[in-house]
């Protein structure tokens, strides 16, 4: 197969090259819908509590098809990590794998916040959380300056992953950064003191290069970047990656990438096995091992207002998702406790 790629330059010295002429794309098949089920009504937050982690119906269907992975037991992350999930393209997952990551870190014992940095607020909806008025999120974390970022922390469904939720507000804060000194680092200054608190801090990017995605970039330690695998999913990949670039040279240079991730996979068609190996052909060992399978469970559970692996733990997705999370894991050197037999 020809590469769609014109070098093997690494990633993290370079950005990425002009991607040659589309390949030809074989249809795939119908699409699976989700299931019709009436959404619950989001949870509403007036002030933080203790959670309790609910016990999940698990889907017999799924069970009698997926083998669950062997379960691993990992000790804390030290130093604790910040990570932005980042890609300026919308619809590659990004927020997805934001909440269902962290909630899979959360479940091997990791201490996770969440960062809704996202205008949509997409992350805070599809963790069933409905923000309160006068209810602190991270726009006044970010705005305010006596506000920190501590007053602003919300549990969710599972005990060790907390949400600093977002708002439509986040929108006018992206324009009103723009004429501040050191408007850069305004995110990494607030986040600071959360670290003692928390092994790891996930931060959903918008779907944009705006001030808000160059705070997150500044304030993290790594990077993942969530890519579908079609053709046109790598048409900003260049761009992004010269603004991942221009950040380590004036801000943050320790700044890496944790893991390029295959997401929206459907195995069925040539096109995506295609784009999965030009994908790892270019990006080496940077490209997760890990996919996101295509899976209705994924859908259905936004539906519901949470994690995938509370909802539907033995499905398609919430197995790759838990992989995955071992796989961040391995790669930021967390201490292995126990393999299980």
């Amino acid at each position: 197969m020809k590469s769609i790629f014109k070098s093997n330059e690494n990633i993290s010295d370079a950005a990425v090259a002009e991607p040659l002429a589309p390949v030809d794309v074989i249809p795939a098949e119908a699409p699976v819908t989700a299931a019709e089920t009436a959404p619950l009504s989001p949870q509403t937050i007036t002030a933080p509590q203790t959670a309790e982690e609910s016990t999940p119906e698990i889907d017999a269907a799924d069970a009698d098809k997926v083998k669950p992975p062997t379960p691993r037991k990992f000790g804390p992350i030290s130093p604790s990590e910040i990570i932005a999930v980042v890609n300026q393209k919308g619809g590659c997952g990004k927020t997805t794998t934001a909440i269902n990551l962290g909630a899979s870190l959360a479940k091997k014992g990791q201490r996770v916040l969440l960062i809704d940095l996202d205008p949509q607020a997409h992350a805070t909806l599809g963790l069933g959380i409905k923000v309160a008025e006068g209810v602190k999120t991270i726009y006044e974390v970010l705005m305010e300056q006596t506000t920190p970022a501590a007053e602003a922390i919300h549990p969710t469904k599972l005990e060790k992953f907390h949400i600093i939720p977002g708002n439509t507000r986040l929108s006018s804060a992206q324009i009103d950064l723009l004429s501040w000194e050191g408007r850069e680092q305004v995110l990494k200054s607030k986040l600071l003191p959360c670290l003692s608190a928390y092994q790891c801090i996930i931060i959903d990017c918008p779907p944009s290069l705006s001030m808000l995605t160059i705070n997150a970039l500044v304030a993290a330690h790594r990077m993942i970047v969530p890519i579908q695998t079609h053709y046109f999913a790598l048409d900003g990949m260049k761009q992004l990656f010269a603004t991942v670039d221009q950040t380590r040279s004036h801000f943050n240079s320790s700044l890496s990438v944790l893991g390029i991730l295959t997401t929206m996979v459907d195995p069925r068609t040539n096109i995506c096995k295609d784009m999965i190996a030009a994908i790892r052909d270019y990006f080496k060992n940077e490209v997760f091992i890990s996919s996101i399978k295509m899976n209705v469970k994924l859908i259905e559970c936004s539906l519901y207002g949470e994690p995938v692996i509370t909802y539907a733990p033995y499905s398609i997705g919430a197995l790759s998702y838990l992989e995955l999370a071992d796989e961040v894991l391995e790669r930021l050197r967390a201490p292995v406790f126990q393999t299980a037999a």
